[in-house]
């Protein structure tokens, strides 16, 4: 007698051939045709948020290269939103973090998904701030919310190590998990160039390039005098209220400080300092002692003092009113404790913790105490934003112990002169040579074809263009380029629930995530943006703050197939699909099948009942 098992299992013999059967179907359909990710076969679609082109001539260019190269690999674009600076802040590192989500949400919730903009960065840049997990919104710039507790480890390590050689690794290891994890894609460092006659000479790009330049080293064989051109509008007045390049190029010849740059930039210098000494303590923290050059005077011949130095710290370190240094000092105002008078040429500064760079926070700008004081207790802070030369401040808050002195400042007609601080020579440091110029003078420039145009006809003999040119100069004139330390990024929202944190890709996992990010990072034509956009200005980019890497960091090559490859190991692979030519046929045999299943089934079923 047969068991029961058996005779089951003949019962569904029909219908297990009609599931090998269809199986078979479906095989052949599959292996007849399949499409790969692309324009036809999407993975998911994102937006992107980029700066338009009056905030930036190239970047609304590049997401235009973005929309048409990740679909190719299968990644949808449903809205480009070209915008100001101020309006990304309000989707990103300004989003009111906490009302709704607490955390910045994708584009379609009012955050973002990806952002196209440029970043800045200067010499004694050292990530912090901006991608470890304390620094998220609103306590920070990580609108990333990168969070890797490597990272905080190892930034930790990095900020506390002395030792150059470390120090190195440590910006490597931060370099390369950055490289690897993507939660910003460096697409190019832009070059500038710099058109200016063959006359003058002196000047450091990379100074120049950071706001930190040496004014005092400049000269110009033709005469005296340099008249600069600048892109950008005068608005600042003093070192408390600069905004602008042209701003900073006036302030940082007129205000003297105990350190500064070198010619070569990566060292610093005393300028009146003497006999620094950097004392680490037991509890973490850190003395800085300065002497001063006792030589040191103000433009109009008073000395400077222990106190003048103190007095300008404290009064950028006095939140009540606002300053652009405060921002530009923000890590370095927060090491400070306080500042001791020991005499009037010696004073120390008490540090809450032990800091790699002590001389860039003895950088900042010294004002005169005699004079600044008796103006802030009469009219109060506001006096930083008017004119020099007016009523109230006169010249008082520019009289500093730098190498120039302010003759004038006419914000309306976007000029000021500058002539030699007569009382420099007399620094022990520079051993009596007073700057090579007896005049510096500006003039604004509305577009690049204007200032080449005022550049050759003898009216500037310096300008810093801003277009993407490289002008054909005539014979007298050169073309100097620089690397600027500026990123144009892809920034990602770290939160996006597929290439962010994974949980909404076929698998879930931030690994696919992370093949996802690298993937967008393969389908970027670098050298196509460089080269067409950027007519040539531009170094492809390696790390979202870094430049510097290329021997152990190369960029993501641009490489489709690659790119298409990381998604698939993401889960999102090619898709088996109908062949057209048995498209009907196939979807009628589904339909027989599936009627003939049902009525065995049924059938099986009643003679079972009766049974």
């Amino acid at each position: 007698m047969e068991s029961t098992v058996t005779k089951n299992s003949f019962k569904l013999l029909p219908f297990l051939i009609l599931v090998i059967i269809n199986t078979s179907i479906i095989t052949t359909a599959c292996l007849g045709e399949s499409i790969p990710l692309g324009p036809g076969n999407l993975a998911f679609s994102i937006d992107i948020l980029a700066l338009n082109q009056q905030e930036h001539a190239g970047i609304h260019k590049i997401s235009e290269v973005l929309a048409e190269n990740l679909p190719k690999i299968g990644i949808g674009i449903n809205i480009i939103e070209l915008t100001t600076k101020d309006r990304i802040a309000e989707r990103t590192w300004s989003y009111p973090i906490g009302f709704e989500h607490g955390y910045l949400p994708p584009y379609s919730e009012g955050g973002f998904d990806v952002v196209l903009r440029e970043i800045k960065w200067n010499l004694d840049y050292t990530y912090e701030g901006h991608f470890d997990s304390g620094s998220i919104p609103p306590n920070g710039l990580n609108y990333y919310q990168y969070i890797n507790p490597k990272y905080d480890d190892d930034l930790n390590s990095f900020l506390n190590e002395s030792d150059p050689t470390t120090r190195t690794a440590y910006f490597l290891a931060l370099d390369r998990l950055l490289y690897d994890e993507l939660p910003s894609i460096a697409i190019c460092y832009p070059r500038t160039v710099y058109s200016l006659k063959d006359s003058v000479s002196g000047f450091e790009l990379e100074l120049l390039n950071t706001n930190q330049h040496r004014l005092e080293n400049w000269e110009n064989s033709d005469g005296y005098t340099l008249n600069y051109g600048f892109r950008e509008k005068l608005s600042g007045t003093s070192i408390f209220n600069e905004n602008s390049i042209g701003d900073s190029f006036w302030t940082q010849a007129v205000y003297g400080s105990l350190y500064t740059r070198t010619k070569h930039y990566e060292d610093w210098i005393p300028m009146i300092a003497n006999n620094t000494i950097v004392s680490a303590k037991n509890n973490g923290k850190m003395n800085i002692t300065v002497g001063m050059d006792r030589l040191a005077k103000f433009s109009d011949g008073s000395q400077v003092l222990s106190e003048d130095v103190k007095y300008s710290y404290e009064l950028l370190l006095n939140t009540s009113h606002s300053s652009s240094q405060q921002f530009n000092y923000a890590k370095c105002f927060q090491l400070i404790e306080s500042i001791s008078i020991i005499d009037n040429y010696t004073l120390q500064f008490n540090l809450n913790k032990i800091y790699f760079s002590p001389c860039k926070i003895l950088s900042l700008g010294i004002l005169d105490k005699s004079r600044v004081e008796p103006l802030v207790d009469t009219f109060g802070y506001e006096i930083f934003e008017e004119l020099p030369g007016t009523f109230d401040v006169q010249y008082d808050l520019v009289t500093s112990c730098g190498p120039y002195k302010l003759d004038l400042l006419d914000l309306d007609q976007n000029l000021f002169n500058l002539s030699p601080n007569p009382y420099w020579n007399n620094l022990s440091f520079s051993n009596g040579i007073q700057p090579h110029l007896l005049s510096l003078n500006s003039s604004y420039i509305s577009s690049d074809q204007e200032g080449i145009e005022k550049l050759e006809l003898g009216v500037i003999d310096f300008i810093e263009l801003k277009d993407y040119i490289i002008p054909d100069l005539k014979t007298g004139y050169t073309n100097e380029l620089s690397i600027d330390r500026v990123t144009i990024e892809l920034g990602l929202n770290m939160m996006h629930p597929v290439f962010g944190t994974g949980e909404l890709t076929p698998v879930g996992t931030g690994e696919s995530a992370i093949n996802i990010r690298k993937g967008i990072s393969h389908a970027i034509p670098r050298d196509d943006i460089i080269t067409d956009i950027l007519l040539g200005l531009g170094v492809p980019g390696v790390a979202p703050y870094s430049m510097y890497r290329w021997d152990e960091i190369m960029p993501y090559a641009y490489d489709l197939d690659l790119a298409r490859s990381y998604l698939e190991m993401a889960s999102y692979g090619p898709l088996c699909i109908i062949p057209e030519e048995i498209g009907s046929n196939y979807m009628l045999l589904i339909m027989i099948f599936g009627l003939v299943t049902t009525v065995i089934i049924c059938k099986r079923k009643k003679n079972n009942e009766k049974r």
